[in-house]
């Protein structure tokens, strides 16, 4: 009994160690994802309960697969069948066809064939040479504005019969507006048909919730066309992120048939329409590669317009740290640092960009199913934990005094971010003054202070507001004293002596705030 009991682990450990919200557990039991747990007077020396749950240890790996799965774009309704499906089949390896869910429009009785063996077969070929730009078929990626963010020239002429990629305002490559755009449908005898698919499949994975929502400025007409399309909409019974949906196309030059392959991820959905005299061998295995296809579409994809937190990140004193250390040891330190923070960057879904130097930036898009600002600040606070810890070691190892401090801006704005490529990978960033003046800040900053401008404050809510403690350090007879919610302009926390005072000049008047901690009654961090 005693070995047994030494493999479970209590719920307030689950908590500590995962940092999920307790209302979290407990819809992850609910769900299926987790058992239930075993509720037993605690052990020896656990104090504040009469009676706690207990878990096997593997539901830390378990929460730790369910966010690794987030991350890769399932909802949470899909990673219930993957878990609920494997909690059932221990040890079984599923099949490529098994993740394949095809889909029928329920209301046209649209036969869907079956995906069979040989099928899987037939796509697992030539798997190494595919890619976007080798596909050939007509392909489109959107995000979950609806809007197409990266086209492939077989798209523009034989779905849309326009350049889509010269459009330069995100809004009006909304997906929806070019369905409906009179050109297309005079294009394209059956667009109703293209539009109900594209309606069903969004509303299926509850990415649909109002018409109206859609995009702005419709027409009543185009309003009245949406909700009817939304009316039809069919289930399916599942939500994998893999569907093959059979499609006619009946343009004025004749009639194709394609199986159209929709693959979602968390950054949006990728649409194939494999002709049927033109199949894409390899495609199923292609598209299971889920790392790197989303890769490769953030590469391609077009200067998007969109609001987004970006946290800025400087070493304090590298330069005298770099001359103290031996080479291979600064190396070996910075790398250690950053693969530490990597993982807590993406727990907040933080996407690395373009830094000069041994500093560090990220951007939190804003998307529907996070709080982007919350998670920059939520993702800062950690960072300044793990740094804590990792300045401990170094020290110990080094016998040293040095502390090392990872001083932080956070600003937040509505730039073009978009990617820059170089030959062997890609560097997210975005245009404007959003990340400069997180950058001015970020130096501004000392001993691993945390700096974020009113203007994102500004844009938190009031129950958000109250999660996190803010303010400024002031000086006082007895010492210095912190004043929460109070503001001060760059130029008035630099001395009038200071030598980088000239280097805060463009951003002199910008108002900024110190992020000191997270208040533990809050609600949870991560969203």
């Amino acid at each position: 009994m005693k070995d047994e009991r030494d493999r479970e682990i209590s719920s307030k450990e689950v908590l500590e160690r995962t940092g999920i919200s307790r209302a979290t557990l407990n819809n992850y039991i609910k769900m299926g994802i987790l058992p239930r747990p075993s509720v037993r007077i605690p052990e020896a020396g656990a104090t504040g309960t009469k009676r706690i749950g207990y878990f096997p240890r593997w539901v830390l790996d378990r929460i730790d697969e369910v966010r690794r799965l987030k991350n890769d774009g399932l909802s949470i309704e899909g990673i219930v069948d993957i878990l609920g499906s494997a909690e059932k089949n221990r040890g079984e390896q599923y099949a490529a066809e098994e993740r394949l869910t095809d889909y029928s429009l329920s209301e046209k009785n649209v036969k869907t064939p079956s995906v069979r063996r040989n099928d899987v077969e037939r796509h697992g070929k030539n798997t190494a040479r595919i890619d976007l730009d080798s596909i050939g078929a007509p392909s489109y990626f959107i995000n979950y504005k609806y809007e197409i963010e990266w086209i492939n020239e077989a798209a523009e002429r034989g779905i849309f019969s326009r350049r889509v990629s010269a459009i330069r305002d995100e809004e009006e490559r909304n997906i929806f507006r070019l369905i409906l755009d009179w050109e297309f449908r005079s294009n394209l005898t059956n667009w109703d048909e293209l539009l109900d698919v594209h309606v069903a499949l969004l509303k299926e994975h509850h990415l649909i919730d109002d018409a109206e929502e859609l995009y702005d400025g419709m027409s009543r007409d185009e309003l009245e066309l949406l909700k009817t399309s939304c009316r039809k909409a069919g289930y399916s019974g599942g939500e994998s992120t893999i569907r093959r949906v059979p499609v006619r196309l009946d343009g004025r030059t004749g009639t194709d048939d394609y199986s159209l392959y929709v693959s979602f991820f968390r950054e949006g959905i990728l649409f194939i329409y494999e002709h049927r005299e033109e199949l894409l061998d390899g495609i199923m295995e292609y598209l299971h590669n889920r790392g790197a296809v989303i890769q490769e579409l953030l590469s391609k994809k077009m200067p998007t317009l969109i609001p987004f937190a970006v946290l800025v990140a400087d070493l304090q004193e590298s330069c005298r740290i770099c001359a103290e250390l031996p080479p291979e040891e600064y190396f070996e330190m910075i790398h250690e640092m950053r693969d530490i923070l990597e993982n807590v960057f993406k727990k907040y879904y933080g996407i690395h960009g373009k830094h000069a130097g041994d500093g560090m930036v990220y951007y939190f898009l804003k998307q529907r199913d996070s709080n982007y600002i919350v998670n920059a600040l939520s993702c800062a606070l950690e960072v300044k934990e793990r740094m804590r810890e990792f300045s401990r070691r170094w020290k110990d190892r080094k016998r040293w005094l040095n502390e090392l401090y990872l001083n932080i801006g956070i600003n937040e704005g509505e730039e073009y971010f978009g990617v820059l490529r170089a030959s062997s990978s890609i560097e997210f960033t975005a245009l404007g003054e959003t990340i400069n003046y997180a950058a001015r800040i970020s130096y501004l900053a000392r001993f691993g202070s945390i700096l974020v401008t009113k203007n994102l404050v500004n844009k938190l809510k009031n129950e958000d507001r109250r999660m996190f403690v803010m303010g400024l350090r002031k000086s006082h007879p007895e010492g210095e004293v912190f004043v929460e919610n109070i503001f001060s302009r760059v130029i008035d926390l630099t001395g009038p002596d200071d030598p980088l005072k000239a280097k805060f000049m463009d951003v002199a008047t910008v108002p900024v705030i110190e992020l000191a901690g997270q208040r533990e009654e809050g609600p949870a961090a991560l969203r």
